[in-house]
């Protein structure tokens, strides 16, 4: 498939007041509920699906509303593929293989129109136009009328009875042509015989028929003579009898059909699925692809069990593939690969107008130049889907963190992370903090991070974070080098003054010393206002697994450890918990 609508930029329409949305063959849209997803998908639909816009369309009334779309691959083998008045009237308006259009509407009362873009190559300027005869037609070629699945519909109606904007009047229409021209003969025998027998000229009119029309004309010749009448049945058309037709389900062992409304919604939602993936089947199987059908749909997952969300999933993916450009809203992770999370378009809402965020991919090279650490970052941000579905997020470096912070902060502050709209993001380790701050700064991600005390010191000082001539950053280094001076401390330090693992203590154990010594805990203070003045709390005792009172990191303590969070008070499971609540505060201020 080489042509697409490559951008769209929307004003004035619904909740958005202007947006830019960026498009490939196969697009996945997140965001929260009322964010503006689904006016997105109705102003694209617009664009190539005409109709009158009512007031509720309009952000503002005095305004114009307006849908651009930007067409690229119309190149010569689509050209070829139009007929000749089509491609004449298109290429005028085509430069490197582009066509920009639009369709406006200037008010609640006035009629909505389609406007073609025309670039001078004189002076370089640009003007829209009305499109020439014929250019509309093209249009229309390339991109027939979007199938739009609301998340509401009703998907029986959808997937069963035929109308030229339901499923199945698509699918139908798209295999008509085909059916028409193999049965020809078969066809035309049947509907002259019936023809025959009904029509007013039929050789072989029935008797009750004759009967009829001989004695009605009978009497009206008395009031008009020389006047008959003949009852007249229209004749049959294939086309007509298509629009008669409908869908019944079966079960195994069931010979009965049924309708598809009976079934329960995920049933008519596997159904409506199935017979877009075999839409798109059917266009494949006839080799070259003339147009590009855009399929937007409304939360596919709806009435879906995990397996079948899947499975939507891949056919999804496919039809991208197979004549369809396909822009999906979701709220389910299930439907965002590790490759999707990449892409996928963040949806959110500032000020009552929708917009759209940057993406993980355009954040990540934005804020890494550097191709193999640009990569390196993207996987791993990338495995985590918690990124798209959250309005904020909390960076978190350990497993512990990962096993237990969740429940300690609903413990404490008696609502899940999830009501706050904040999902927890597991780095590889506390260097990726800063740079993973810095690519959801970028994406307009609000985002805070957790790290243990050693951080403060080697890691934070090596990213920028703090300055070797911070005043409570040299306190401590002197601490340091006092504590390790007394044997009994068990303490060794590199050659930067800093702690190093040795055959009696981990370097986290010495952090840990230093969190407790009494002479330097303003110091310690300081050095954590420092950081949580740039979003990241650094625990003062240490690691977190001290304020746990861990030993070792293993699933049985960790389980052990959410065992009590379920059943003892909070500061009979901690150590410092007076600490703990007052971080878990200060992540949803």
């Amino acid at each position: 498939m080489a042509h697409l609508l490559e951008k769209a930029v929307i004003s004035n329409f619904k909740s958005i007041d202007k947006l830019e949305i960026s498009l490939q063959h196969y697009n996945v849209m997140v965001g929260y509920n009322n964010a503006g997803k689904s006016n997105i998908l109705k102003a694209i639909s617009w664009l190539f699906k005409k109709s009158n816009l009512g007031i509720e369309y309009f952000n503002e009334t005095t305004k114009q509303v307006s849908v651009e779309g930007i067409i690229t691959g119309v190149d010569e083998s689509i050209m070829s593929r139009l007929v000749t008045n089509q491609a004449t009237a298109m290429q005028h308006y085509i430069k490197n293989s582009k066509l920009i259009i639009r369709r406006i509407q200037d008010s609640p009362k006035s009629s909505p129109k389609l406007q073609v873009l025309l670039e001078n190559p004189d002076d370089g300027n640009s003007e829209w136009r009305d499109p020439p005869t014929g250019l509309e037609a093209g249009i229309s070629l390339l991109f027939p009328e979007p199938i739009f699945i609301n998340a509401m519909e009703d998907a029986a109606e959808d997937s069963s009875k035929y109308k030229t904007s339901t499923t199945i009047g698509k699918l139908l229409s798209s295999i008509f042509t085909t059916i028409q021209n193999e049965y020809v003969d078969t066809i035309n025998q049947a509907f002259s015989s019936f023809q025959d027998l009904f029509c007013s000229s039929g050789t072989n009119r029935i008797k009750e028929l004759v009967t009829f029309d001989d004695d009605v004309s009978r009497v009206i010749s008395t009031f008009f003579p020389g006047l008959s009448i003949k009852a007249q049945i229209p004749e049959i058309e294939f086309k007509e009898i298509l629009k008669s037709a409908t869908i019944s389900t079966f079960e195994e062992g069931d010979s009965n059909g049924k309708d598809i409304s009976l079934l329960g919604h995920g049933a008519q939602r596997a159904i409506q699925m199935g017979l877009i993936k075999y839409l798109a089947d059917q266009k494949r199987s006839h080799g070259t692809i003339t147009n590009n059908t855009l399929l937007l749909v409304e939360e596919p997952e709806l009435y879906m069990h995990p397996q079948a969300i899947d499975n939507v999933r891949d056919a999804l993916m496919s039809l991208s593939n197979a004549g369809f450009q396909v822009l999906i809203s979701t709220h389910s992770p299930r439907l965002v690969t590790k490759d999707d999370v990449r892409t996928t378009i963040l949806v959110t809402k500032l000020n009552n107008h929708t917009r759209i965020r940057k993406t993980l991919l355009e954040a990540v090279s934005e804020v890494e130049k550097k191709a193999p650490t640009q990569l390196d970052l993207l996987f791993q941000l990338s495995n985590s889907s918690n990124i798209l579905f959250s309005d904020r997020v909390l960076l978190i470096e350990g497993d512990t963190e990962y096993w237990i912070f969740e429940k300690m902060f609903e413990k404490v502050i008696g609502k899940p992370l999830s009501f706050y709209k904040t999902s927890i993001v597991k780095l590889r380790g506390c260097g990726d903090i800063k740079k993973t701050k810095e690519v959801l700064r970028v994406m307009d991600v609000p985002c805070k991070a957790i790290a243990d005390l050693d951080f403060a010191f080697h890691t934070g000082k090596q990213q920028g974070l703090i300055s070797d001539s911070h005043q409570d950053y040299q306190a401590c280094k002197i601490a340091f080098q006092t504590l390790a001076n007394d044997p009994k401390n068990r303490i060794t330090l590199d050659n930067s003054g800093w702690p190093c693992k040795n055959d009696h203590r981990t370097a986290e154990e010495m952090y840990e010393i230093l969190g407790n010594t009494k002479s330097i805990l303003e110091s310690i203070e300081g050095i954590h206002n420092h950081y949580k003045d740039q979003n990241i709390w650094v625990w003062k005792h240490g690691s977190f697994d001290v304020y746990l009172g861990l030993k070792s990191k293993n699933s049985e303590q960790w389980e052990n450890m959410l065992e009590d969070l379920e059943k003892k008070p909070l500061e009979n499971c901690l150590h410092y918990h007076q600490e703990v609540m007052d971080c878990m505060k200060w992540l949803i201020e």
